[in-house]
């Protein structure tokens, strides 16, 4: 009979120090991108304001106008492509943490006499045993916050959780 096993990868990448270096690194990127859109809408509130200065003059008008609207455009294409360039990073941080952690998962289903490791959540994962769940472990192996946490606790929490997500 084959064992199962069941893995949080969610909770090993969050609580991981692989995770936390990952999340400052897309915060940081996203705190760039913040910036350099900030700017560019300063740039095109200015020229809308520039715009309405020299109404007066029809010809300086329309062209301020049409400054305005490039700079708008700008402005846009510099949200979406931040937007592009974030969700790419992301899924490159992700696909680094899992060549991280596919091995140490790998270690431990043997360990543990696992032929199968399921990700939890899962739709298909109603259910399943606190004997089975080797996201501790992983964890450990990356140094993570259960090297340090008191076996009794974790039980607790595991089982506070799966109460709430099994139903």
């Amino acid at each position: 009979m084959q064992q199962l096993a069941v893995l949080r990868l969610a909770d090993v990448v969050a609580n991981s120090q692989l995770g936390r270096d990952a999340e400052k690194e897309l915060q940081a990127r996203l705190d760039d991108a913040r910036a350099r859109v900030a700017a560019a809408e300063r740039n095109a509130t200015l020229a809308e304001a520039e715009a309405r200065r020299v109404a007066a003059d029809p010809r300086q008008a329309a062209a301020k106008t049409r400054e305005a609207a490039r700079l708008r455009r700008e402005v846009a294409h510099l949200q979406q492509e931040s937007e592009i360039a974030l969700s790419s990073l992301r899924q490159d941080l992700l696909n680094q943490a899992l060549a991280q952690i596919q091995p140490l998962v790998s270690e431990v289903a043997r360990e543990v006499a696992a032929s199968i490791v399921l990700l939890a959540p899962n739709p298909g994962l109603a259910h399943y045993a606190p004997e089975v769940d080797i996201t501790d472990r992983v964890l450990q192996r990356l140094g993570g916050p259960a090297a340090d946490a008191d076996p009794k606790d974790e039980a607790k929490k595991k089982t506070s959780a799966r109460g709430s997500t099994a139903r």
